[in-house]
């Protein structure tokens, strides 16, 4: 499922138009320092994009996706009905982390992603219950990458020989 590589650096998609702002950035900020935690990095879309046009905000998602080690998304807002708006942007971004041979962790708060969503459930590496969960597992692909080290421990023994 996934490859023995650590997760250094995870891309926070999900919906950021047509919801309010705790749906669009609360969960972003409790992953990123959640992430954080555990020495992940969090490439952060949408937080500057009233200044940028449609082509400048493709270009920096897509380049954050680009660098990213893996993406986290948040498909709880496909989750409410009516689901009237399918944010677009986010499926796109999913699409480029397919392409790139990204993994794909996805998770929704409360009731589970429909079966209907066939193709989105075919592209997901693995699906978590909650968001908690889904940093759990990057923690514990880090653990096993790093056999049994976390990222934050790996960087402070490097800190602790560079000092030597």
């Amino acid at each position: 499922m996934f490859k023995k590589k650590p997760i250094a650096l995870v891309y926070l998609a999900g919906t950021i138009d047509n919801v309010s702002k705790e749906e669009s950035q609360g969960w972003r900020t409790r992953a990123y320092d959640m992430l954080a935690s555990i020495g992940v990095v969090s490439a952060v879309p949408g937080l500057e994009k009233i200044q940028l046009t449609s082509k400048q905000i493709v270009e920096l998602d897509s380049t954050m996706v680009n660098i990213a080690d893996a993406v986290l998304v948040n498909l709880s807002y496909l989750t409410k009905a009516p689901t009237k708006w399918v944010g677009t942007g986010t499926l796109i971004e999913l699409g480029l982390a397919l392409s790139l041979g990204r993994p794909i962790i996805a998770f929704t708060e409360g009731e589970k992603l429909s079966h209907h969503f066939k193709f989105l459930n075919g592209v997901i590496t693995k699906f978590c219950n909650s968001l908690d969960e889904a940093i759990e597992l990057i923690d514990d692909i880090n653990f096993n990458s790093l056999n049994g080290k976390s990222i934050t421990n790996l960087l402070l023994d490097k800190g602790k020989e560079d000092e030597k």
